[in-house]
């Protein structure tokens, strides 16, 4: 548990049930105030898609329109990578953006050499809980455009 901004923050380090004690330290005699027992539970990871697709089989022309990623409601994207491969790629082409899900100036030139025939791996995802330190990587999505 750790203070901050007038704030009690804690990080279970397990899944199940977990006690926390209030108390307080007077003259070096500490009394226990109250107890509480909460459920600590695992938090799913954030489901991210674009235009609505979770990946897999994706038709190029829906690709080229979209602008950004999408995360599910109270989450952020802070960044990922994007690889592209196969067709209006010659050499594999990556780019690393930081900050949002959008995809900057030099993404969307990526995007637009894309046509069927090309793979795209959206990987090193990294997501926040909005208004919380809570981080989450997220496993990568695949396109295989058509």
């Amino acid at each position: 548990i750790t203070k901050e901004n007038n704030q009690w923050i804690a990080k279970p380090a397990f899944i199940g049930e977990a006690i926390l004690t209030v108390s307080s330290v007077s003259n070096k005699t500490t009394t226990e105030i109250q107890k509480y027992t909460l459920k600590v539970k695992n938090l799913p990871n954030p489901a991210i898609t674009v235009a609505g697709s979770k990946g897999g089989r994706f038709s190029s022309e829906t690709f080229k329109q979209a602008k950004q990623l999408q995360v599910e409601d109270g989450w952020e994207i802070t960044g990922y990578v994007i690889y592209l491969t196969g067709t209006g790629f010659p050499k594999p082409m990556y780019k690393q953006v930081m900050g949002s899900g959008y995809f900057d100036k030099d993404v969307l030139e990526l995007i637009s050499k894309c046509g069927p025939g090309t793979t795209i791996t959206i990987d090193e995802l990294k997501a926040k809980l909005k208004n919380s330190d809570i981080k989450a990587r997220v496993p990568g999505i695949f396109f295989n455009l058509y």
